[in-house]
């Protein structure tokens, strides 16, 4: 399943602070151990899995990897500024 992109770029605000809660474990196993990179001018697309890695969230339960990019300058901003990459 691929994720729309509808509400990109957004704003983070730093204010945001909030106590975890039970279930807020979060591991990633990456399954494989080589990794390629490829430049695309506006990101670099990163290959370190093997299309089966899930993350394990427990507030949203197991996420697929599907795709991991690297942009530079970031998207999105972080109290209105861009970071580096993202």
């Amino acid at each position: 399943m691929s994720c729309k992109i509808t509400t990109a770029p957004i704003d983070v605000p730093s204010g945001i602070n909030e106590e975890a809660a039970e279930n807020t474990d979060f591991t990633y196993n990456y399954g494989v151990s080589a990794c390629s990179v490829t430049n695309k001018k506006t990101y670099l697309d990163i290959n370190c899995y093997d299309g089966i890695n899930t993350i394990h969230c427990g507030l949203t339960g197991d996420l697929y990897v599907s795709n991991v990019r690297l942009y530079k300058p970031s998207l999105n901003t972080y109290d209105g500024q861009k970071a580096d990459a993202e």
